[in-house]
């Protein structure tokens, strides 16, 4: 009959998957969510990301100057597609320590981050594990204060979708209707709320609405833009500084799938 005792604990964070995962592949993140609590010799300084097969071992330091044990790590399995690392772990009182992380989008920019720990310290299982239930309860707090600040550190996304919409800024100031439809998918859904009507467009209708919209006159220009898991969101203002329209982007393979486009004002005639 196994000894083993599960700790299972998932937060909701407030940063997209990718991120997140990419965080949590990091000693840097370990370094951060484990601060004060303890230190572990390898992850010193270190910045590479981890790499499935890896090995390390060194001493694990409680309150991080108290040496505990020399704890051993195995990278089992490191899957970026399906943001799982497995690792097996071992050292002093512990037997088996063996941690799962996943990561998965729940949507609107956040994700669901789990640890799973299957422990094995002979006859004194339930007290690790009551002690890792205490560590993981805190570190997945540290990991909810983290989440935002990796979101708002992720200026390369704002800075690519800024771009984009730059580049259609342009085009619609200037009539290029096809500069305009260059970055949406072949079967684009276009759903724009004007002057409380509501008009779809799809395939070459696409165009034929955008032409209409830029023979207006009316001249734009993005003010803010944010950016979480398959949707661009951006605020556009007239040529008078005064908010204009509200658009949604839903991107497939980097490209606009659904534009959902919501005209708050109209610039004076």
């Amino acid at each position: 009959m196994s000894r083993d005792q599960i700790v299972d604990r998932s937060s909701v964070l407030d940063a997209p998957a990718d991120l997140v995962w990419a965080a949590a592949r990091t000693p840097e993140a370990f370094r951060a969510v484990t601060r004060g609590l303890l230190d572990w010799r390898p992850v010193r300084g270190r910045r590479a990301p981890w790499e499935e097969g890896e090995e390390a071992a060194g001493w694990l330091l409680l309150g991080g100057v108290l040496p505990f044990s020399r704890h051993r790590l195995r990278i089992v399995e490191l899957d970026d597609a399906a943001r799982v690392l497995r690792s097996d772990e071992s050292g002093g009182l512990i037997r088996s320590w063996r941690h799962d992380i996943t990561v998965e989008p729940v949507g609107g920019g956040r994700c669901r981050y789990r640890d799973v720990v299957r422990i094995d310290a002979g006859p004194l299982t339930p007290v690790v594990a009551a002690v890792a239930r205490a560590f993981y309860r805190e570190r997945q707090r540290r990991w909810r204060s983290l989440a935002p600040l990796l979101a708002a550190a992720d200026r390369s996304r704002h800075s690519t979708a800024l771009a984009w919409l730059r580049r259609h800024e342009a085009a619609y100031n200037a009539g290029d209707v096809d500069g305009l439809t260059a970055d949406y998918t072949e079967d684009v859904v276009l759903e724009a709320h004007l002057a409380g009507r509501r008009l779809d467009a799809s395939g070459a209708a696409v165009a034929e609405t955008l032409a209409a919209a830029v023979a207006s006159g009316d001249r734009t220009r993005v003010r803010r833009v944010a950016v979480s898991d398959g949707v661009v969101a951006a605020q556009i203002d007239d040529d008078e500084g005064r908010p204009y329209m509200v658009s949604f982007w839903e991107l497939r393979d980097g490209r606009i799938a659904r534009d959902v486009s919501i005209v708050i004002g109209r610039p004076d005639p």
